[in-house]
């Protein structure tokens, strides 16, 4: 068995890379209309469309929700080939067979891409789905399992320095303001065919983004599994606040922190995203950048 290599340990972050992870999970989140949504403490009136909304966009997961008839995505952030410019999809505009080339499933895999070529979306190289919004204050899990490569499950990755062509994988994030949290990955400067996974926190949107933990060694021909469970609070603990964010990586801890996990600045109900956001390019690359996700699934505790 191999071990993951744990390259950064921020202040504050309790690592037990030798502990197990629990393996209770949780229920699947279902939104109902009428959904009502609090963030703040205040809550918000959300449209569903008069649907029930699933938060499962794993590979064995149809687009076409049969017992609603649309999609449970929100939105689809993606460039249009045929138009050439940047669309953004509603849930009842996706097809069953999600977006050609780019939002697919394949094998197991959903899968969310870059194709070479293609332009800007949203002022950088992207390919994102987003789910609704999500209450605060609930204690949430999201069990995801990824792997990483070209425009197809047997193109391999594309290993390029690091920093040239990194990719944000999965982020919260509310409106207006930068996420909250996100998943990332670089290439592994101490290994030329791997990579480098790390997790960043943003509670303060007028201050750089913090570093809570990084991952080493991460083959992305091989599947990945993360589990992020989180108490969704803005509140310290000092006013109150329950919030606690743990991060396991196949099946190893690397986060085990409590405060605050949202900005307390937040306006409105926080959504989560699959991407393939390549925040550091601003000009087409001429390579494909790909995740496949095998599980991505929100559950509630």
């Amino acid at each position: 068995m191999r071990f993951l290599k744990i390259t950064s340990v921020p202040v504050l972050l309790i690592l037990a890379a030798a502990s197990a992870v629990a393996t209770e999970v949780g229920t699947p989140f279902v939104a109902l209309p009428p959904y009502n949504p609090g963030v703040g403490g205040v809550t918000h009136s959300v449209e569903l469309g008069n649907k029930a909304r699933d938060f499962d966009f794993g590979g064995n997961v149809p687009f076409i929700n049969p017992a609603s008839g649309v999609a449970d995505f929100a939105t689809i952030n993606v460039w249009d080939s045929t138009a050439k410019q940047a669309v953004t999809l509603r849930s009842r505009q996706i097809s069953p067979a999600g977006v050609p080339a780019r939002v697919f499933k394949t094998g197991a895999y959903t899968a969310v891409g870059y194709v070479r070529g293609d332009g800007i979306v949203e002022g950088k190289l992207r390919t994102m789905i987003n789910s609704f919004p999500i209450p605060a204050r609930r204690h949430f899990v999201w069990d995801l399992s990824f792997r990483l490569g070209g425009g197809n499950l047997a193109a391999p990755w594309v290993f390029t320095p690091k920093g040239v062509a990194p990719a944000t994988l999965w982020q919260l994030k509310t409106s207006g303001l930068p996420p909250a949290l996100v998943m990332a990955v670089d290439s592994d400067p101490s290994d030329g065919r791997r990579l480098l996974l790390n997790f960043d926190a943003r509670l303060d949107p007028a201050k750089p983004a913090i570093r809570l933990g990084d991952v080493a060694g991460i083959d992305p021909a091989a599947d990945t599994s993360v589990r992020i469970e989180a108490f969704l609070d803005e509140r310290p603990v000092s006013a109150g606040g329950k919030g606690f964010l743990r991060i396991s990586v196949n099946d190893r801890l690397i986060v085990d922190r409590w405060g605050p996990v949202l900005q307390t600045v937040a306006s409105w109900p926080y959504h989560w995203s699959l991407a393939m956001y390549l925040y550091a390019n601003t000009s087409p690359l001429d390579f494909d950048r790909f995740s496949y996700w095998r599980r991505a699934r929100l559950l509630v505790r």
